[in-house]
């Protein structure tokens, strides 16, 4: 079943930076995200090691509903991350390797939180971030920041524009 993105969502989210959508995730893929999680023991961007975490954070799907909501293509998976406890603030691109990121989605169990980059739900716990990218995103790479050193060592730099062969096109 195709999700279709309303204009009052997208309206929503444009005045108010986030807006709580019902989970398009069904329980075996949560399940799965979180046996990955705790095989690999890696917060950050299990996609790249694991095919199924691709399959699931990097699906077309929820490229789809994130272009649509933040009016965006070309839209590139920045990173993910999880778990959020203590790592975000409430302007999470601040946080991370990135600037001029499109927006974020925190998925649960039931409910996908779709927000820009300067605004963060109210609770983050037990939630998978997946950081959405345009064509216009760079890296800003920081010296004690874990994703600026796993950038660094694929070869980006600070400043550069995002590298569309690093980070997975989803929509």
């Amino acid at each position: 079943m195709k999700y279709l993105v309303r204009t009052d969502q997208a309206r929503q989210l444009l005045f108010q930076k986030r807006i709580t959508l019902e989970t398009i995730l069904k329980n075996e893929h949560w399940e799965q995200l979180q046996s990955l999680y705790q095989k690999h023991n890696l917060a950050y961007d299990i996609f790249r090691v694991a095919p199924e975490a691709h399959a699931i954070l990097c699906s077309r799907q929820l490229g789809y509903i994130a272009s649509e909501l933040f009016n965006i293509r070309p839209l590139f998976v920045a990173f993910s991350l999880y778990p959020l406890t203590g790592l975000i603030s409430s302007c999470w691109e601040a946080d991370t390797a990135f600037l001029n990121l499109a927006g974020g989605f925190f998925l649960s169990m039931d409910t996908i939180d779709a927000c820009y980059p300067t605004k963060a739900p109210s609770s983050v716990d037990e939630k998978w971030l997946i950081a959405f990218a345009s064509s216009k995103t760079r890296y800003h790479l920081k010296k004690n920041e874990p994703l600026s050193n796993q950038l660094k060592r694929m070869g980006c730099s600070a400043g550069d524009l995002l590298n569309p062969n690093l980070h997975p096109r989803v929509a």
